[in-house]
């Protein structure tokens, strides 16, 4: 009788549905798969963001050494805690964003707050150096700005120490010229700007002179005069506790160069696409991530 109860016992638990053996192994292969090819992709991804990385801190170094020997014995020994001679750095936090109300749908490129005059935030613009050109761009100064808040473009930009800036605040426009740090106001006009409101801004460069216009405008009347930079970077510029918006970024000199940063090459919270730009900000932790 035993042997024949634990045989039905038996012939019971086989007859019952559940897992089996077979069952738990193809299981296991199967998540076993999906980890191999979730891992490979990252792995892909990291490889690719390595590359990356290495080819712009590449671009920078060959940027860095032709600056060192193009520079003259004397600018070599005139700076101190500097950054470094005739090369520009991006700086700030930038990123495509998908504001209310943008320029151009559906994308805005924007700069997070930046916090003073000593440490703008700053993109170059992809065009490489050039002398003569017109820069036009659109902007806006969000709402969260600090009420001292600028915003605008670096023209013939060489370093930190050496650039023009034409910046706008609430309250009048504005273009300087910093030669090895020294700031010098070549002109400024009173003229009210709003925050959250789009404006557009277009510099011209022939020469030693340039205008400025707003709205299509002319703000300078009269060009404004100083030959100190013939050429370098242009760039868009945020300072001051601004949070700003840009759009419709154009630039001419030989060839025009336009960037309305559509969805179908940007991506949200990502540098836009070919304005990525190593710099001291991108540290070997990122390399080695």
């Amino acid at each position: 009788m035993e042997d024949i109860r634990t045989a039905s016992a038996r012939q019971s638990f086989a007859g019952r549905s559940g897992v089996g053996l077979i069952e738990t192994v193809i299981a296991i292969g199967v998540v076993t798969i999906l980890v191999i090819v979730v891992a490979g992709f990252s792995n892909t991804q990291r490889l690719q963001r390595h590359s990356q990385y290495l080819t712009l801190a590449r671009q920078l170094l060959i940027e860095e050494v032709e600056a060192l020997r193009s520079a003259s014995f004397a600018d070599l020994g005139n700076r101190t805690a500097t950054s470094f001679i005739e090369v520009g750095y991006n700086s700030g936090n930038w990123s495509i964003q998908d504001p209310v109300n943008p320029r151009s749908s559906p994308y805005v490129y924007a700069a997070g707050s930046a916090t003073g005059s000593a440490n703008p935030s700053r993109q170059i613009v992809p065009v490489g150096r050039i002398g003569d050109a017109t820069m036009e761009l659109y902007f806006r100064a969000r709402n969260e700005s600090q009420a001292s808040w600028r915003t605008g473009m670096y023209i013939r930009y060489h370093d930190t120490q050496n650039y023009y800036l034409i910046s706008v605040s609430a309250a009048q426009i504005t273009m300087v010229r910093v030669v090895e740090g020294v700031q010098t106001q070549l002109w400024t006009k009173a003229k009210a700007f709003s925050k959250d409101v789009w404006y557009s801004m277009r510099v011209t460069a022939t020469g030693g002179a340039f205008t400025i216009s707003i709205n299509g405008s002319y703000e300078t009347g009269a060009p404004i005069n100083d030959n100190t930079f013939d050429q370098g970077l242009y760039a868009l510029a945020a300072l001051d506790g601004v949070t700003a918006d840009f759009d419709d970024v154009f630039v001419s000199n030989i060839t025009s160069n336009f960037w309305s940063f559509p969805a179908v090459t940007e991506t949200v919270d990502q540098v836009a696409s070919g304005w990525q730009r190593f710099s001291r900000s991108l540290t070997p932790s990122i390399l080695i991530d």
